[in-house]
């Protein structure tokens, strides 16, 4: 019989005491949200909705999806995402589409999934690469899916699974739209666990730069290859849901290392990526699993979960090393830790009760946490994980 993860402030504080497709989604016909539908946060938006935006200036093109920042757009061309003790996290989905010639407009999400794994940034910004519809990630037998009413998909044998094969039941999760917005998730999902495998490329290079000794090293690399399962895991989730096979694109690296990485550099991304960022997403993870019915989503959060745990206590135990190594980096690590802090504080400081809606069971049913839940879970780990075990650091 499978067991839950233990506590996740307990494995981290062990830690430390040394114990030609198309790019996905594909998007269309989406309802466009201009400041005239909107009276602020609170309102009830769509699933996926367009915002548009006056074309460039200078004349150049409207800038590819990846490159616009969900929030910041919703803002500036519809209305405020918080209040002073609310908040809500967009992402952008697709675009520029053609909707419009006089304008850029690009479709936007709620986001309200846990996405787990250290993000690859370069300047600041998060890289995912484009998920492609209707190719296999690594030959035919990765990605079949059939739909139906319950719809299989295969995915590479992972010993450490045990498994070859994922059922979804779609019975409890009709209408289509629902289908398609679990797919979205998913890809969500596995576009950041993909690229996770590019920032522990990096973190492994940071660490032998640094002179780390081997104990961290090899956790590293093992945490290269956990992304690698993790990926195949939820692409192969997206593709049942979706009805067709999903494949990651090509994911840009160019800029993503230093030529000599700085201990200072190094310490603020750990602080920000792996001790808040990845602590964090380990809590929903297991709070996602703890929610999830469907067998396939139970098996492949159980899996990421325990793993995002031995992560997080990786950064943790990493931060420890390099702190006393490099004292001089501390600074560094504060203010970037502190910042990261207060950022999800920020974003997650919504008093109202998740909804207990049908729709809302099914998305946590099948490994998605509604907004409000993910908030609030991430308000918990914040104060029950993160910040004591800051303390113990």
């Amino acid at each position: 019989m499978p067991t839950e993860p233990r506590p996740l402030r307990t494995v981290l504080l062990a830690a430390l005491a040394g114990c030609a497709p198309a790019e996905w989604p594909v998007c269309g016909n989406e309802e466009e949200i201009t400041a005239a539908d909107y009276t602020g946060y609170g309102d009830e938006l769509p699933d996926d909705f367009l915002v548009c935006t006056d074309l460039p200036d200078d004349g150049s093109a409207c800038p590819d999806y990846q490159d616009v920042e969900a929030n910041a757009l919703f803002e500036e061309e519809v209305g405020p995402t918080s209040t002073d003790d609310q908040g809500m996290s967009m992402r952008t989905d697709c675009g520029p589409e053609l909707t419009r010639e006089d304008a850029c407009c690009y479709v936007l999400a709620v986001d309200g999934s846990w996405i787990s794994g250290r993000p690859f940034a370069v300047g600041g910004r998060p890289r995912v690469a484009p998920v492609l519809v209707g190719r296999a990630w690594g030959g035919a037998s990765t990605g079949q899916a059939r739909l139906g009413r319950r719809a299989v998909v295969t995915h590479p044998r992972s010993r450490a699974e045990g498994v070859d094969r994922a059922a979804v039941d779609h019975a409890a999760i009709d209408p289509a739209a629902l289908r398609a917005h679990l797919a979205r998730e998913w890809a969500g999902v596995a576009r950041a666990e993909h690229a996770s495998v590019a920032s522990f490329a990096r973190f492994t290079l940071d660490l032998l730069a640094l002179g780390a000794p081997p104990a961290l090293l090899a956790a590293a690399a093992r945490a290269q290859a956990d992304e690698v399962v993790h990926a195949q895991l939820a692409f192969a989730l997206a593709a049942a849901y979706a009805g067709a096979p999903v494949a990651p694109g090509r994911l840009a690296v160019g800029g993503g290392t230093a030529a000599e990485p700085d201990p200072a550099a190094v310490a603020a991304a750990l602080a920000r990526e792996g001790c808040v960022g990845e602590t964090v997403a380990a809590a929903l993870a297991t709070v996602a699993l703890r929610e999830a019915r469907a067998p396939a989503v139970r098996r492949a959060l159980r899996r990421i979960a325990a793993d995002e745990a031995r992560h997080a206590a990786l950064a943790w135990r990493a931060a420890r090393w390099l702190l006393a190594e490099f004292p001089e980096a501390r600074v560094a690590f504060d203010v970037a830790f502190d910042a990261a802090v207060s950022e999800l504080v920020a974003g997650s400081s919504d008093p109202a009760p998740p909804r207990d809606s049908a729709r809302a069971a099914a998305l946590r049913a099948h490994g998605v946490l509604p907004a409000a839940d993910a908030r609030r879970a991430t308000a918990d780990a914040l104060r029950t994980v993160v910040m004591p075990v800051r303390a113990a650091l």
